[in-house]
């Protein structure tokens, strides 16, 4: 569901981008923007991670503990951006077709 969330805002964020610039590079510039930012922020979030605790869950745990100790896998962190930035391309294409 992240992806297709992801996808949905940065093709909106694309076609009002078209929108707004009445045309030429700024949905491509704003997918660069997205591109760049969310790679930073991925390489940002692996530095801070902390070292892998092992932890394992045992019997029931409290849903506010289980969310401040969930980690997501290395690679949703740079897929986000990768597909941001199509669906911003996306998005700036679709204004050149109307």
């Amino acid at each position: 569901m992240q992806f297709t969330v992801i996808l949905i805002t940065a093709i909106i964020a694309g076609l009002v981008c078209a929108l707004i610039a009445k045309g030429g590079k700024a949905p491509m510039v704003l997918a660069g923007v997205i591109l760049v930012l969310g790679l930073a922020l991925g390489a940002l979030a692996i530095s801070m991670k902390p070292a892998d605790t092992h932890e394992v869950r045992t019997g029931s745990v409290p849903n506010m503990e289980a969310m401040s100790k969930a980690q997501n896998p290395t690679w949703v962190l740079f897929l986000g951006p990768v597909i941001g930035a199509v669906g911003a391309a996306i998005g700036g294409k679709l204004k050149r077709q109307s």
